[in-house]
Parts: structure tokens; C-alpha cells; sequence
């Protein structure tokens, strides 16, 4: 981007100049109702809010909520007349304000603002929305998953409506069971067939306040709520964590995916719920292929060339990917010993999963499989074999095998990372 086509009050401009991703914040028919215009810039490490208008005053502390919301740490509010922009924390009372940069070198300085602001100081949205989801499974303790998601859906619905005005907040607060709530939506229109069709027995769950408490202020830092814009800007991160409860909960021991034992058959097949989706992952996969693309979170290429070649860059990684190694990778990474080593050198962020910055994992050790000299053959091979079966979404039984294989790898005693 040439510096002569920065624009500071232009969101797309920001999304150039920062190299993020452009989205909406709100679908067309509802950005009319706000002042300005209003977007979030993601690149799933440094993403923020920004809401550009003539006069900040007029938003007020909506766009904290906005952020909160929408998953991401700050909003970045730019006032147009004052030639000024704020920063603000939605976990820090206190908005920082700095004068709008001039040219794309200085817009980039904002994103090293963002990361230094330091560790989270109270719930995110996800974390927040999780706990009336765990409301809604101990309320319906007993019965099926998909009951427990439907009501659960139902909640957000019926909370969405009350922040557009068409719920009054006596609904809410009478709302007091499963029926009640699906009554108001029905009551309001829309076609929500999915979640009318909740069994019987999952309508007659008492609820209390949790409909309510979905209107109510963050009690740590006062932000409120916007359901649709966490469908919209989160839905992926938050069914993913609402599926790892149901996980915890249903199990005494929390497996990688693919390697937890295969469920015993009940003789019929039961519709049920499991959520995986491509913006956040607890675990490592594969593309041979090339077939997706990283938007959130982090992929890994091979760059170095084998000792016998002489290949850099692209030439490598292809070479790589033509080899049987990516599936041997594949099992290492996916092991509880390089678990334990990413413990050592990545932080946890706040929904539990490694921080894989370059920072971070250009520090964490990895065996170079492609010296055949220096690497035991038939404990490689073995490591493809099971890489195979993960990449098919096969079980692995063999757990303790794979631990002993990939320690054999690292050439440590199994013992020392268990």
C-alpha cells in the first residue's frame, strides 16, 4: 500500500496498512443504526474493533461492548473531527489517545500497541456465554446433547431480540422455563424449526434468571452483551469451547481428536452434536493437498533442505509434502510428550489452547526426520503409520506406544515427560 492511499478514516484502509481483515460489524440492515461506520480487523492474533465517526462522544462506551462481544481484546474508536484516535481495553476503564497516524509506518505502530496491553484481567465473551451453557446442561442433566445446544440457541435467540427492542425486559425477566422462552420467540416470528422441535421433557427445565442474565452488565467490567455479534464474529471459537464441556463433562479423561476410544454401539444411530470448527483447533492436522487456507490460527511449512539436496524455500516444502514425513510430524504433534514441550516454551491464552506465536515456538526443539542417518527407520515408519490414522480420523489405541515412540525421537527417557 503506497503511503498516498492511507485514509485514517477509512476502515478498508486500516485493513490495507495493518495487512487484517476486513469484516463488518454489523450485517447492513442493522449498521444503519449506528453513527459512523464500524468493523472488525482480524488476523487472529492482533485483531480489534475500530468504529469511525465524526464525534466519539455519540458512541459513548458501546464499542467496548462491541469488542467484547465480538471476541476481540480492544476497540479502537476514531473521531474524524478531532483528528484522534482511542484504544481502550474492555477490561481497563481507562481509553488511551493518540493523534491519527499520518502515514501507513505509523498505523502500524498500533498493532504493537495492541500486543503489549498485557494479560486479560477478567472473562471473555466465549468464557462468559459458557458458564449459561453449563447452566442449561445441568438444568437438562440427562438428556441428550442436542437438547441442551437447542436450548442454549434458544437463550441467544430469545436475548438477541431483547437487545433489538422487539422483547420487552418483563418477557425476559417472566421467562422462568424452556417453554416460556420458546413461547416469546414463537410470540415474535421467525423460523427457528430447529430449535421449536426441543422434546418435551427439555421444555419443562427450570431456567430461573438465566435468560435475564444474558441482558444484564459483565459484573467485572460492565460490558454488555450483543448476541449477534458474537454469532457473528465468535460462533466458531464458541461452539468449539460449548463442545470441548461436553467432552470434559462426558468423559473422565479429555482426548486429542482422534484419539479417544471409539463409543460402544448402542445398536441405533442417535442424532447428536459435535462442533469442529476452522477458525480455532486444540490440535494439529495435515493438508497435503493445499486445499485450505490459515485465516485464524497458525500453519506450519517445511523450508529446510534435506543434507543429499539442495532446495530452499517453496522447492522444500513441496519436497516435503511429496514424502511420507508430514504423517510422522503429524503423530509427534499430536503426542503428550510434545505437549509437554509446548508447555515449556508457549503460554496458554484464555481459552486454554497454546499460544503458537513465531515468538514462542521458534524456541520449542523439533527432530529433523529427514536425516535418515541420525533417526531410527522403524520408529518412523511407525510414526507414519499412525500419522496416517489420525489424518483419516481413525482411532489411536496404541497411546502408550506413541509416547514411547516420539521420546525415542527426542532421544529422552519416557519417564522424564510423564
Amino acid at each position: 500500500m503506497q503511503s498516498g492511499d492511507w485514509n485514517p478514516n477509512d476502515a478498508r484502509s486500516w485493513s490495507r496498512a495493518l495487512g487484517l481483515v476486513y469484516v463488518p460489524m454489523f450485517p447492513d440492515a442493522l449498521a444503519k443504526n449506528e453513527p459512523g461506520s464500524h468493523a472488525v480487523l482480524m488476523d487472529g492474533k492482533a485483531s480489534f474493533a475500530l468504529s469511525i465517526c465524526d464525534d466519539a462522544d455519540q458512541l459513548k462506551d458501546r464499542p467496548v461492548s462491541w469488542s467484547w462481544s465480538s471476541d476481540v481484546n480492544h476497540a479502537i474508536v476514531v473521531d474524524s473531527k478531532r483528528e484522534e484516535f482511542f484504544v481502550r481495553r474492555w477490561d481497563y476503564p481507562v481509553a488511551r489517545r493518540f493523534r491519527l497516524p499520518e502515514n501507513v509506518g505509523q498505523a502500524g505502530k498500533v498493532v504493537h500497541i495492541l500486543n503489549q496491553s498485557g494479560t486479560l484481567r477478567a472473562p471473555d465473551v466465549v468464557s462468559h456465554v459458557l458458564r449459561a451453557f453449563r447452566q442449561v446442561r445441568a438444568a437438562l442433566h440427562g438428556q441428550k446433547t442436542i437438547e441442551a445446544v437447542k436450548v442454549f440457541l434458544a437463550l441467544l435467540v430469545a436475548a438477541e431480540r431483547k437487545k433489538a427492542g422487539v422483547l420487552e425486559t418483563s418477557d425476559i425477566n417472566n421467562a422462568r422455563t424452556v417453554a416460556d422462552v420458546l413461547s416469546l420467540l414463537q410470540n415474535t416470528g421467525g423460523t427457528l424449526d430447529d430449535i421449536y422441535q426441543i422434546e418435551q421433557r427439555a421444555k419443562r427445565a427450570q431456567i430461573g434468571t438465566l435468560l435475564s442474565d444474558f441482558s444484564r452488565p459483565q459484573p467485572l467490567t460492565g460490558c454488555i452483551l450483543e448476541p449477534g455479534l458474537l454469532l457473528r464474529h465468535a460462533a466458531g471459537r464458541l461452539f468449539q469451547e460449548a463442545n470441548l464441556v461436553v467432552e470434559r463433562e462426558n468423559f473422565e479423561q479429555l482426548h486429542l481428536a482422534g484419539l479417544a476410544p471409539d463409543a460402544k454401539s448402542a445398536g441405533r444411530l442417535e442424532r447428536d452434536v459435535r462442533f469442529t470448527p476452522p477458525t480455532l483447533a486444540r490440535t494439529f492436522a495435515c493438508d497435503k493437498t493445499g486445499e485450505f487456507a490459515v485465516v485464524q490460527g497458525h500453519g506450519w511449512l517445511w523450508k529446510h533442505s534435506p543434507s543429499s539436496m539442495e532446495l530452499e524455500g517453496e522447492e522444500a516444502n513441496r519436497w516435503f509434502f511429496r514424502t511420507e514425513l508430514p504423517f510422522a510430524y503429524l503423530a509427534i504433534f499430536n503426542s503428550g510428550v510434545f505437549e509437554r514441550l509446548l508447555a515449556l516454551f508457549c503460554p496458554r491464552v484464555q481459552g486454554g489452547q497454546f499460544d503458537l506465536s513465531n515468538r514462542f515456538v521458534d524456541k520449542v526443539p523439533l527432530p529433523d526426520l529427514s536425516q535418515t542417518d541420525m533417526v531410527d527407520g522403524d520408529v518412523c515408519a511407525s510414526l507414519v503409520e499412525m500419522g496416517r490414522r489420525i489424518h483419516a480420523g481413525r482411532t489411536i489405541e496404541e497411546l502408550d506406544q506413541l509416547e514411547n515412540l516420539v521420546a525415542r525421537i527426542y532421544r529422552i527417557p519416557i519417564g522424564a515427560v510423564k
